[in-house]
């Protein structure tokens, strides 16, 4: 954390020794650690007593014994004074200290947003002992959850604390955390206003100066003003309304083919896939692929009658997911369906896809249909659409891009301990099945702005699975489109992860791959410098706030937003390189250095790395961060088999 302090330490307490002998007498005393004698005994007279302090102060948690030794003097004879107990733990608490930063509360009596905000507390025991804890508060604070547990050494706790807002103003308190007599006290923080007091204040700040600041939301965006100068309340009334009430999934979705029925097509599975997962109860995959398994059990011929007779069952947990598949398609209008499809009927177009699935499980060995299962337990009608296109394109993984693309989201998907992973809200698991569903959209259409985003994100693919079975990255983003405030379009970025170099750098890295296979996109570079200095420069706290927004845990979120933020990017050697090296010396120059650079050549005659430099940081932590991406001067990189295999599949 910010501090570490002994809380309740050193502890001291009094010996009395008493002289009931027939002599004065001169004492020696002394203890081992933890314990320590803090005071001197003067001589004892006959009958007389006197006091002794005992310290204890260990530096490590632990449960300890020990005894005071008393010396009489000239080797006289001594005494022993114990036993002596005492008991340390250690604690981490993870933030050290809870902000709420600020609610709004609305000005309109029949808006039901919520009045209050939550903040979670990680307590985990990194001693040896076993604590028992109780956490408390004072109104206008609460504990919701965690009020009293025990901790065994290594385990950790989360605790719950609510603000309630009872009016405008600034709220200070503090959660204690107490193990018997001593405890510890984290500071807590709020502040409330009324929207249009708070939209008023700002609107007057503009007139004076340009606005840097962050306007929560009840949406699942908050609003950032950087550089807004002269506005009205009006005017950020209705910002606030746009982010409150619009979809903003498009900033979390790799770019966009360009053509309108590929791109409904994305947004219609996806919205599918995820409103079938967020059912009260959730949803019975292993039904679903129990149904697959026992339409492949039979003659292909029999396929549409027993297909027919299953769907039309509305008790049939597999009738509902495909009505759910053709409610989506449904929302193409004809010419999209006949397209994609060949056919108007989205219906059709379902069955078309569930038949091939069906003979791809019928004929596949074990342990294709083991991924095969793996793939719909994951991405549900996005997995079966992703099954079927790729076996379009693929046919039978008869050149293991199939195989390829299957492995990298198995690495990649692997650092989550929760299953499934999108019941979790996971926008990682969003992020991953747009791609797959933009690589099934290869078998569906040739168009060459279709390859190209196919292509970019499968080399963005096999990177981020190399950085993720590493071990050392967190992978958080996947294919994103990042906001950059005063321009006119987004940033795209093929992967975003943090990690901490053998130096002890910590860094989170916004990486762009695309350059070097698809063309060197100066403007896009452009905006990913821009999105990293706006980044760089908020506060630790809108930076949380921002990576919340990405579906981090609280900690890892607190964690990574101390880190410094970084740059990398692929470009080809000769002016493409030069230009982009210029774009990030240039940009870390107007903020002062807040981000660093790592700038990878690639040569496209021997399709090989050929230099990897470093801009604000060592050549070898530059050196570094590329290794653990699978990429080192010389190496190929699995871009000439990427490469190969696209271009031999549409040639065929």
């Amino acid at each position: 954390g910010l501090r570490t302090e002994k809380v309740g330490l050193p502890i001291e307490k009094v010996l009395t020794v008493k002289n009931e002998g027939t002599t004065s007498v001169t004492l020696t005393l002394s203890a081992s650690a933890p314990y320590k004698i803090v005071s001197v005994l003067p001589t004892l007279p006959l009958g007389q007593s006197g006091q002794v302090t005992v310290r204890f102060d260990p530096n490590e948690s632990g449960s300890f014994t020990g005894s005071v030794q008393v010396g009489i003097q000239s080797g006289q004879g001594s005494v022993t004074a114990g036993p002596m107990t005492g008991v340390a733990h250690k604690l981490e608490i993870e933030p050290p200290q809870l902000g709420f930063g600020l609610l709004l509360l609305s000005d309109d009596p029949e808006d039901n947003s919520p009045t209050y905000k939550e903040r979670q507390l990680t307590v985990k025991n990194q001693g040896v002992t076993t604590v028992s804890l109780t956490v408390s508060t004072t109104e206008p604070f609460s504990v919701m959850s965690g009020s009293s547990f025990t901790l065994p050494a290594s385990e950790a706790q989360e605790v719950t604390v609510r603000f309630d807002a009872p009016a405008p103003g600034r709220f200070e308190g503090s959660v204690r955390l107490a193990a018997g007599q001593p405890n510890i006290e984290i500071p807590v923080k709020a502040s409330v206003m009324n929207e249009e007091d708070f939209l008023q204040l700002l609107a007057g700040l503009s007139q004076i100066q340009e606005l840097d600041t962050v306007i929560p939301t009840n949406g699942i965006a908050d609003v950032g003003l950087l550089g807004f100068k002269n506005v009205t309340a009006s005017e950020l009334r209705a910002l606030l309304d746009l982010a409150e009430n619009q979809n903003w999934d498009s900033l979390i979705e790799p770019d966009q083919t360009g053509i309108w029925w590929v791109d409904a097509l994305i947004g219609y599975l996806l919205d599918a896939a995820l409103g079938l997962f967020q059912r009260p109860g959730g949803f019975d995959i292993p039904a679903v692929v129990s149904v697959i398994q026992q339409l492949a059990g039979i003659p292909p011929e029999d396929f549409l009658s027993n297909y027919q007779a299953i769907v039309t069952n509305p008790a049939n947990v597999f009738s509902v997911f495909v009505n759910v598949m053709i409610s989506a398609l449904n929302r193409l209008n004809p010419d999209g369906l006949v397209a994609a499809f060949g056919t108007r009927n989205a219906g059709d177009a379902v069955r078309m896809l569930i038949e091939r699935v069906v003979n791809l499980y019928r004929e596949a060995g074990s342990s294709m249909q083991g991924t095969m299962t793996t793939i719909i337990n994951w991405f549900g009608p996005v997995g079966v659409f992703f099954l079927a296109t790729m076996d379009m394109l693929d046919p039978r993984n008869s050149s293991g891009l199939f195989s390829l693309v299957v492995d990298s989201l198995r690495d990649i998907l692997r650092e989550f301990s929760t299953y499934p992973w999108f019941a979790v809200g996971s926008q990682l698991w969003k992020q991953l099945a747009n791609a797959l569903t933009v690589l099934g959209n290869l078998a569906l259409s040739g168009n060459p702005e279709v390859v190209k985003q196919g292509l970019q994100t499968l080399i963005a693919l096999v990177i981020t699975a190399d950085m993720a079975r590493d071990g050392g990255w967190e992978i958080y983003a996947f294919r994103v489109k990042l906001p950059v405030l005063g321009a006119p379009g987004p940033a795209p970025v093929d992967v975003i992860a943090a990690t901490t170099l053998s130096t002890g750098r910590s860094i989170n890295v916004f990486a762009q791959f695309f350059h070097a296979f698809t063309g060197y996109d100066s403007v896009a570079l452009d905006r990913l410098i821009k999105h990293v200095i706006n980044y760089a420069k908020l506060e630790l706290y809108f930076r949380w706030q921002i990576l919340r927004g990405r579906g981090l845990p609280d900690s890892d979120a607190v964690r990574i937003a101390r880190y410094m933020p970084g740059i990398v990017v692929a470009v080809n050697i000769g002016a493409d390189a030069t230009d982009a090296k210029n774009k990030i010396i240039a940009g870390r120059g107007r903020c002062g250095g807040c981000f660093f650079g790592v700038v990878i050549e690639i040569d496209p005659d021997k399709e090989e790395v050929v230099s990897i430099t470093g801009i604000g940081i060592s050549e070898d932590e530059a050196r570094e961060i590329a290794r653990r991406m699978g990429i080192t001067v010389g190496s190929k990189w699995s871009v000439d088999q990427i490469i190969g295999w696209i271009m031999g599949l549409f040639m065929k």
